[in-house]
C-alpha cells in the first residue's frame, strides 16, 4: 500500500486516479476531493475604466483571495477603502458576499495615474487597483490661486492675480469661461482699474493689469459671476503710500494782485500712481509757468523741498496783470501738474508814463499823447484817479491843463494836446504831486522853423593883440521862435566896432553850416574894449557884446639893475631887478609870476638869500642876495618857460681870516712810515674861502697832546713851512710808534689860529697770535698750564703789538674753563699783551675728555688766531663682581654684588653712573643695579640674577660699568653661575563633557605643567596624552600653550568603555625644565538605544505580547509615553494591556485587548541610564475579532502497492 499526499493551490473539488506506469490501467479513484481556499492574502479589484470624473460616482468589483489568487468566499468582514485621488466616498465598504463585493464609490481629486486601495482593518491586507485618470467634474465655483498681494497705491498688483474655475471638489476645470473681479473689503474707498473682465485660459484667468488707487489696510477682492458659479472672496492685502509718481496742486493759485504774494500759499502734494500722498518725500519741487498770458515773471521761492510729501510755496508773486494765468510743478523723475487758471490784477499806480507825441515834428506845431498810470510792475492802474500837471523841457510849450483821471480812462488818457517850439531833443512831463508820482515822453526831436534873424551864438571873447579870438565866434540863422535853422547855407559878415581892427589875414564872411556860420581867424590887432556886428541879406542883424584886447603873452625876462661888487656874506647892495616882457617887449604890468635867481658855477648865495621873488607889475626885486663864495660870477634869471636873461659879471671878496682848515687829513701808515696821504693845511675866512692873498704867515706842525702812543716823535721835512696863496703843504711827515687815536695840531706864528686833524692809526707789524708753550696732558677737570701765547710776525718772531691785544680765549673741539691764576681760582675768557710785552700766559681745565683744542684769537681781529691741542683723560676705574648662590636652577635667584673702584692716581673721588648685568647666554639675562658711594673712591651695588635657560653652563655674568660723571673710565667685571634644569610637576583634569560620559561622547582633559621651587618661568615642550596606556590618537605630542599656567588639552571620542586611566606625560624641548606626568580616571558608558520594531498589531479579546527591547550601560529604565516630544506624561493603552520594565534592559507589552478597544494607539517607549537617554515612537493597532474561515480535510482510501 503506498500513501501520499496532494497539495492544491486552487479550491476546487478533484477526484485523483492512480494509474499503473507501466499499462496505464486504472488502479484505483478516490471519491471527489473538495480544496477550500486559503487564508486572506490580499484584495483584487477589478479594472477601473479611465478617464473617471471627480464627483460622480462609478462601481469598483473587491475579491479577497488568498496567495494563489483563490476567492475566499467566506470573506465577510467589510474593508476600508483609500485613493491618491483625494478622498473617497464611502471610506469602506459594506461586507463582502462569497468573497465579493461591488461597492458604488465617488473621488474628490482629479489628476492622473490615480489608484483605489482596498485594507482589511483586522489584518492589514490589502489591495490597489490599475491606474487610472481623474477629470474634473463640472465647473462650479471659482477659486483665487495667485492671491492678490500688497504693492503701492495706483500700481501694478504683481505678481498677476489669478484666479481658478473649479468642480465642486476643487478641481481646476478647462472652462473659459469670463471672470470677473471687482473690490469686496474696501477700507478706503479705492478705484479698482486695470482689466476687470478676463477670459479663463484652461481654467485660470489672469489678471495682469489690476491697481488700486487708495493706500489702506485690508483690501480684499471678490469674484461676481452671478449665480452660474459660486464666487470667490481673496485673502485680505494692503495697498501702501508707493513710490513718488506724480505732482498735484493741493492749494490752487488764487487771483492776486500784481507782485504781491498769492495767498493763500500755493502747495503742491508729491503722489503715488493712486494719488496717495508720499509723505516721505524729499524730493525737490520747482514752480514755474503753464500759460504766462501778460509775459509776468514768476518771483519767490520756485524750488521747494516738500515737507511730509507737500510743497508749500508761500512767497510766489508774478509782476504783470492777466486773466487765465496756470502754474506748472516739476521734480525729476515725477509726472508734472498744472494748475487751474488764475488772474493778476494791477495794482497801486507808482508811475506815469507819456506816450504818443509825434516825432519828429517841427516848431510850432500841436500834436496829441497820452497818459498812462502804471504800477509797480508797469501794468495799467485801471483803479487809478489822480490828478495830473504838465510840464515841459521846451520852455516855450503850449501844454494841457491839469486833469483828473476818471473811471471810464481805466488808467490810460489818450487826448491831451501840446505844442512844443524849441528846437532840439525834448520831453514832456505828467506830474501827479499828491501821489509823488511823474512820467516823461523824451526824445522828442522838434525841427525848427523857417529862417527869421541872426543871433550870436559864440560871443567874442577877451583876447590879446595878435591873437585869433577863441573859441571862434559863431552866429547862428534862427527862425522867430529862436531855433537854428540847420538847413541855412547863406553868408554871414562881421565887422569890429569903432577903434578896432582885424589883420588882414582874418576871415570876416563865412558860409553857414548847418544854420552856424564859425570865425575862427579873427586876429585883432588894436587893444582896447570892442563889439563886432553880423549882417545876413534881408535876416535881422545882431550885434555882439563887448569884448576887450590885452597885450600879448609874458615871453622873456630882461634884468632891470644890474647886480654890483660885494664881500662874501654881504648881500648885493645894487638889489638887482628882473622884468617880465612880451615878445614885443612890453612889460606885463598884471604879471606876478615867480622869478627865480640863481648864480653861476663856483659861486654859492647863502640859505638866508631870497632866491626867488613874484613880480609886482611885471618886475622882481631881489634885496637879499648874499654871496659866500668868492670869485668872479654872474646871475641867471628863469621863470617857467619864459626866456631866461644873464646880469652882467660881478667879484664877490674872501671876508676876514679866521680859521686854519686841514683840507687834506693825515692818512695813517706803519710806523716810521709816510703818512699817507700827506697833511694840507689853509687859512680860510668864516666862509671857507681860502685867504690867497696871505703868505705871510707860518704854520707848525705837531703831534696833538694826549693822542697816539706816548713818546711817539713827528718827522716831516719842514714841520713849519709859509703860507703860499694861503696854504701850507708838508712832505715826508712820518710817526716812529705805533698807537691808534692820533692827531696832528697845526698852529700859525704867534698862536693866532689852531686846528687839530681827524684821527688816524700808526700799526706795527704784528701778523698773528703763537703758542710758545708744548702740548698738555692731564687729567679732567685738574688745573692744567701754564700756557703762553705771543704776538709774532709772518716771519714767526716775537713782536710786540702795535697796540695793547685782547686775546679771546675759547675751546673750539672739547669743553673746559680759563683761569688767570695756577690754582684755577680766578677764571677768564680772556688775557691781554699790552704794547710794551710780547706775551701773555693763562691756566685752563679741561671738562671732556680726549683731544681739546684751545684757540686765541685778536678781538679785534687784526691778528692771525692760534690753535694747540690738549689731551685729556678720564680717571681709571675696577669692577669687581661676586654671586651667592652660585649655581642655580632655571628660575632662581641669585644676588649680584658688585664693587667700582677709582684706582687713578691723586684725589680719588667716588665713580658714579649705572651698572647693567648681562649674561654670556644672549638674552637671558638683564637688568641693572643703583650703584651707591662707599668710602672715598668706591660705589656699591646689588641685584638680584634669574637665569632664563640651563644654556651653556656655568654661565658668565657681566656687570658693566659706565660713567656718567665725566670724571671716570667705564670698566666691567664677571662671575661664574652654574645653571640647572628647574623640576615641574604635571596635572590632568576633564575639562569638557561628563564622568561618566557616553560612549564615542566628546571629552576634552587638560594637563596643567608648573616648574617647582625654587625653579620658576614658563616650561615650554609638548603632553602626550594615553588611556590606559595606548596614546590617544591625534593627543601624542600636544605643545604647550604658553601662559600661566601652562597647558595643554586633548579631546577624543575614542575612549574605551568602562574605567579609562588617562595618563599626560611632559617632555621638554628647550632643555630648562625636567619631565613629569600626571593623571586621572574617566568612565565611559553605552548610551541606550531601543532596538525592537515600532508597531504591534493585537485583536480584540486575543492575548497578544511584545517585547521591547533596549541597548546600552546598566542600570535603563524603560517606560513609555504620550508621545516622543512629551515629558512626564504615561502612555495611553487599551483595556487590558499593560507594560513592565524587567529591570534588565527589557520591557514587556502584554495583555488581551477587550472589547470596542480596536483602533490605532500611538505612543513612545523611552529607555534612560546616567549617560543618555532613548525614545521610539510606537503604533499599537487593536483589530476587531476575525470571522474563522472553514479548514478542509481529506481521508485516504485503503491501502496500494504500485506505482502512480
Amino acid at each position: 500500500m503506498v500513501t501520499f499526499t496532494v497539495k492544491d493551490t486552487k479550491a476546487e473539488t478533484v477526484t485523483y486516479t492512480a494509474t499503473d506506469a507501466t499499462d496505464s490501467t486504472t488502479i484505483a479513484q478516490t471519491t471527489a476531493v473538495s480544496f477550500t481556499a486559503g487564508t486572506l492574502d490580499h484584495f483584487s479589484i477589478a479594472t477601473i475604466t479611465s478617464p473617471q470624473t471627480a464627483g460622480t460616482a462609478f462601481s469598483i468589483t473587491m475579491t479577497a483571495q488568498d496567495a494563489s489568487n483563490n476567492t475566499l468566499t467566506g470573506f465577510t468582514s467589510p474593508v476600508n477603502l483609500s485613493t491618491s485621488a483625494g478622498t473617497i466616498g464611502p471610506a469602506g465598504s459594506g461586507p463582502f458576499v462569497g468573497g465579493v463585493r461591488t461597492e458604488s464609490v465617488t473621488l474628490t481629486q482629479a489628476g492622473s495615474n490615480k489608484t483605489i486601495t482596498a485594507t482589511d482593518p483586522i489584518s492589514t491586507k490589502s489591495g490597489t487597483s490599475n491606474l487610472f485618470n481623474v477629470n474634473a467634474g463640472t465647473a462650479n465655483k471659482l477659486a483665487f490661486l495667485q492671491q492678490p498681494t500688497g504693492t503701492g497705491g495706483g500700481s501694478t498688483i504683481t505678481p498677476a492675480v489669478t484666479v481658478q474655475i473649479q468642480d465642486v471638489n476643487g478641481n481646476l476645470t478647462t472652462s473659459t469661461a469670463s471672470v470677473t473681479v471687482a473690490i469686496a473689503t474696501n477700507p478706503s474707498s479705492g478705484t479698482l482699474s486695470g482689466t476687470k473682465t478676463v477670459n479663463a485660459v484652461s481654467g485660470v484667468a489672469t489678471f495682469s493689469t489690476l491697481s488700486i488707487d487708495k493706500a489702506g489696510s485690508g483690501y480684499t477682492l471678490t469674484t461676481t459671476n452671478g449665480s452660474s458659479l459660486s464666487n470667490a472672496t481673496s485673502n485680505a492685502f494692503n495697498i501702501n503710500v508707493g513710490n513718488a509718481a506724480k505732482l498735484v496742486f493741493l492749494q490752487q493759485p488764487t487771483t492776486a494782485t500784481a507782485g504781491a504774494s498769492i495767498s493763500p500759499a500755493v502747495t503742491v502734494q508729491v503722489q503715488d500712481l493712486g494719488g496717495n500722498l508720499v509723505n516721505t518725500s524729499t524730493a525737490s519741487v520747482g514752480m514755474g509757468f503753464g500759460a504766462n498770458p501778460g509775459s509776468g515773471t514768476l518771483s519767490g521761492t520756485t524750488l521747494v523741498s516738500p515737507v511730509l510729501g507737500v510743497a508749500t510755496f508761500s512767497d510766489l508773486s508774478i509782476n504783470k496783470s492777466g486773466t487765465g494765468y496756470t502754474m506748472s510743478a516739476t521734480s525729476a523723475g515725477l509726472t508734472t501738474a498744472t494748475s487751474s487758471a488764475f488772474n493778476i490784477t494791477s495794482g497801486t499806480a507808482t508811475s506815469l508814463t507819456v506816450s504818443g507825441y509825434t516825432s519828429p515834428t517841427s516848431a510850432g506845431v500841436a500834436h496829441n499823447f497820452t497818459v498812462t498810470a502804471l504800477d509797480q510792475f508797469g501794468n495799467a492802474a485801471t483803479g487809478y484817479r489822480g490828478a495830473v500837471t504838465f510840464s515841459s523841457s521846451d520852455g516855450q510849450a503850449v501844454l494841457p491843463a491839469s486833469y483828473t483821471f476818471l473811471a471810464g480812462d481805466n488808467g490810460t488818457h489818450t487826448t491831451f494836446s501840446a505844442t512844443l517850439k524849441t528846437a532840439g531833443t525834448q520831453s514832456i512831463t505828467a506830474t501827479d504831486s499828491v501821489n509823488t508820482l511823474s512820467g516823461s515822453q523824451t526824445g522828442i526831436t522838434v525841427n525848427a522853423a523857417a529862417a527869421s534873424k541872426l543871433a550870436f551864438g559864440q560871443q567874442p571873447t577877451d583876447t590879446q593883440a595878435g591873437n585869433a579870438i577863441s573859441p571862434a565866434l559863431t552866429v547862428q540863422v534862427q527862425d522867430s521862435f529862436g531855433n537854428v535853422v540847420t538847413s541855412n547855407t547863406s553868408t554871414v559878415t562881421i565887422a569890429i566896432s569903432t577903434g578896432g581892427a582885424f589883420t588882414a589875414g582874418s576871415t570876416k564872411a563865412v558860409a553857414a553850416v548847418s544854420g552856424v556860420a564859425s570865425f575862427s581867424n579873427l586876429v585883432p590887432t588894436a587893444t582896447g574894449s570892442f563889439t563886432v556886428s553880423a549882417t545876413d541879406g534881408t535876416l535881422t542883424s545882431t550885434t555882439s557884446s563887448n569884448f576887450n584886447v590885452t597885450p600879448g603873452a609874458a615871453n622873456k625876462l630882461a634884468f632891470g639893475q644890474q647886480p654890483s661888487t660885494t664881500t662874501a656874506g654881504n648881500a648885493i647892495s645894487s638889489s638887482p631887478t628882473v622884468k617880465v616882457e612880451d615878445q614885443f617887449g612890453n612889460v606885463l604890468t598884471s604879471d606876478t609870476s615867480t622869478v627865480a635867481i640863481a648864480i653861476s658855477a663856483g659861486g654859492t648865495l647863502s640859505g638866508a638869500s631870497t632866491t626867488s621873488a613874484t613880480a609886482s607889475s611885471g618886475i622882481a626885486t631881489f634885496a637879499n642876495l648874499v654871496p659866500t663864495a668868492s670869485g668872479t660870477f654872474s646871475l641867471t634869471a628863469s621863470d617857467d618857460s619864459l626866456t631866461s636873461a644873464t646880469s652882467t659879471s660881478f667879484t664877490v671878496n674872501a671876508g676876514t681870516a679866521s680859521q686854519l682848515v686841514f683840507t687834506t687829513q693825515p692818512g695813517g701808515a706803519v710806523e716810521s712810515a709816510n703818512l699817507s696821504p700827506q697833511p694840507v693845511v689853509k687859512l680860510e675866512d668864516s666862509l671857507g674861502n681860502v685867504e690867497t692873498g696871505d703868505s705871510t704867515h707860518t704854520v707848525t706842525l705837531s703831534i696833538t697832546s694826549a693822542t697816539g702812543t706816548a713818546g711817539a716823535a713827528l718827522a716831516c721835512t719842514n714841520t713849519t713851512p709859509t703860507l703860499s696863496s694861503g696854504a701850507a703843504t708838508f712832505a715826508n711827515c712820518k710817526i716812529d710808534l705805533p698807537g691808534t687815536n692820533y692827531r696832528l695840531h697845526a698852529t700859525t706864528n704867534a698862536g693866532a689860529f689852531s686846528m687839530d686833524s681827524s684821527a688816524f692809526t700808526i700799526t706795527s707789524n704784528a701778523a698773528k697770535l703763537a703758542f710758545s708753550t708744548t702740548a698738555i696732558t692731564g687729567t679732567i677737570n685738574f688745573c692744567l698750564g701754564p700756557v703762553a701765547v705771543q704776538t709774532q710776525t709772518s716771519g714767526s718772531a716775537a713782536t710786540h703789538p702795535g697796540s695793547n691785544v685782547q686775546v679771546d680765549l675759547s675751546f673750539t673741539a672739547g669743553t673746559g674753563s680759563f683761569f688767570s691764576d695756577s690754582g684755577c681760582s680766578s677764571g677768564t675768557s680772556n688775557v691781554s699783551i699790552p704794547i710794551s710785552a710780547t706775551g701773555v700766559s693763562f691756566y685752563f681745565k679741561g671738562t671732556s675728555t680726549g683731544t681739546v683744542t684751545i684757540q686765541a684769537a685778536d678781538h679785534a681781529g687784526a691778528l692771525t688766531a692760534a690753535t694747540q691741542n690738549e689731551t685729556i683723560n678720564l680717571r681709571t676705574t675696577t669692577t669687581a663682581a661676586t654671586l651667592n648662590p652660585t649655581s642655580v636652577v632655571v628660575g632662581q635667584a641669585s644676588t649680584a654684588s658688585v664693587t667700582v673702584t677709582d684706582t687713578a692716581t691723586g684725589t680719588q673721588s667716588n665713580p658714579q653712573g649705572t651698572l647693567a648685568l648681562s649674561s654670556s647666554d644672549t638674552g637671558d639675562v638683564s637688568g641693572t643695579c643703583t650703584l651707591v658711594a662707599s668710602g672715598l673712591n668706591a660705589a656699591t651695588c646689588s641685584a638680584s640674577v634669574t637665569t632664563s635657560k640651563v644654556g651653556t653652563s656655568p654661565h658668565t655674568i657681566t656687570a658693566t660699568f659706565t660713567t656718567n660723571d665725566s670724571l671716570h673710565a667705564n670698566s666691567s667685571g664677571t662671575a661664574s653661575l652654574t645653571v640647572a634644569k628647574a623640576s615641574t610637576t604635571t596635572t590632568v583634569a576633564l575639562t569638557s563633557g561628563a564622568n561618566p560620559s557616553a560612549s564615542g561622547a566628546s571629552v576634552t582633559f587638560t594637563a596643567t605643567v608648573s616648574a617647582v621651587a625654587p625653579g620658576t618661568g614658563t616650561p615650554a615642550g609638548t603632553v602626550n596624552f594615553k588611556s590606559n596606556g595606548t596614546t590617544i590618537t591625534g593627543c601624542s605630542a600636544v605643545a604647550l600653550n604658553a601662559g600661566s599656567p601652562d597647558t595643554a588639552t586633548c579631546a577624543t571620542t575614542s575612549l574605551a568603555l568602562g574605567s579609562d586611566t588617562i595618563l599626560a606625560t611632559f617632555t621638554d624641548t628647550d632643555n630648562n625644565f625636567n619631565g613629569s606626568n600626571g593623571s586621572t580616571t574617566e568612565n565611559v558608558d553605552t548610551a541606550p538605544a531601543i532596538t525592537s520594531a515600532n508597531n504591534k498589531t493585537f485583536g480584540v479579546g486575543m492575548a497578544g505580547t511584545f517585547s521591547v527591547t533596549a541597548t546600552g550601560t546598566a542600570p535603563m529604565t524603560l517606560g513609555c509615553k504620550v508621545s516622543a516630544t512629551d515629558v512626564i506624561d504615561p502612555c495611553t493603552l487599551p483595556n487590558g494591556v499593560t507594560f513592565v520594565d524587567n529591570g534588565n534592559g527589557t520591557g514587556t507589552l502584554s495583555g488581551t485587548p477587550t472589547a470596542s478597544t480596536n483602533g490605532t494607539y500611538q505612543f513612545a517607549f523611552y529607555a534612560t541610564n546616567p549617560v543618555g537617554a532613548n525614545t521610539q515612537s510606537f503604533t499599537l493597532t487593536v483589530l476587531p475579532r476575525p470571522t474563522a474561515p472553514s479548514t478542509p480535510t481529506y481521508n485516504p482510501g485503503s491501502d496500494y502497492d504500485g506505482i502512480v
